[in-house]
C-alpha cells in the first residue's frame, strides 16, 4: 500500500487539474478523481510498468469520457429544488387549430 501511496499520491493536484479541463465542472471532476483513486486502488496489481503515470491518466481520461457519454444520454442532471412544478390539469390551454 506505501508503493501506491508514494507512486500516486503526487500525481492527485494534475489529476485534478486534468479531469476539471475535460469535465469543466469542480465538482464533477473532484468526483471524477475520486472514482479513478477507487479503481487505481481496486487494479493495482494490473499495472504494466514501474512508472503508473499514464496507466493512471488512461483510467481517468476513460472515466471522462464515460460520464460524457452518460451526460448526452441521459440529460444534463437537475436537482429536485430547481426543477419548477407542473403546471395543475385545470390551468392548461387547450390547442385551437
Amino acid at each position: 500500500m506505501s508503493d501506491i501511496l508514494q507512486l500516486v499520491e503526487p500525481m492527485i493536484p494534475a489529476l485534478r487539474r486534468y479531469a476539471r479541463g475535460l469535465l469543466r465542472d469542480t465538482v464533477a471532476a473532484d468526483d471524477l478523481v475520486q472514482d479513478c483513486l477507487e479503481r487505481v486502488i481496486a487494479h493495482w496489481h494490473r499495472r504494466r510498468s514501474d512508472d503508473p503515470r499514464t496507466w493512471v491518466f488512461a483510467i481517468l481520461h476513460n472515466l471522462a469520457i464515460n460520464r460524457l457519454r452518460q451526460t448526452v444520454r441521459r440529460g444534463e442532471h437537475v436537482p429536485f429544488e430547481k426543477v419548477d412544478e407542473p403546471p395543475s390539469p385545470g390551468s392548461r390551454r387547450r390547442r385551437t387549430a
